[in-house]
């Protein structure tokens, strides 16, 4: 699989499906990155503000509630420094499930093949 950039290797369980759909974005022609934010604080700004000034817009993706979470750290920082579009991936204020991690993940729109058109429909 080819990517722009993982600075470090993925550990979260959101990391599969966003390389998975990077992978099926670059091989539909489109130029995309992965970067990989292990913690919400501290926040490693400069990879983050590199990209937000060279791609003109972000996405993020967690397994979790996005309010509170990384889509909202990434939308602090960005707009004080490099103000872009955000297409936050996630759980939106939603209560949780009990089921296997890949249902869920389905249910939610975080899986592969979701997280994949979704980007899809935001780089129109």
């Amino acid at each position: 699989m080819y990517l722009k950039t993982a600075p470090r290797p993925p550990l979260s369980r959101p990391a599969p499906p966003a390389l998975k759909a990077a992978y099926n974005l670059e091989k539909a022609g489109l130029n995309v990155r992965v970067l990989h934010c292990p913690t919400l604080k501290p926040m490693n700004e400069a990879p983050l503000l590199a990209a937000a000034r060279e791609t003109k817009r972000l996405i993020t993706l967690e397994e979790h509630q996005v309010v509170g979470g990384l889509g909202g750290a990434v939308a602090e920082i960005v707009s004080s420094n490099a103000p872009v579009p955000i297409l936050r991936l996630g759980i939106h204020d939603r209560f949780g499930q009990s089921g296997e991690p890949s249902e869920l993940m389905r249910h939610f729109g975080i899986d592969e093949e979701s997280v994949t058109q979704k980007v899809k429909d935001f780089l129109k």
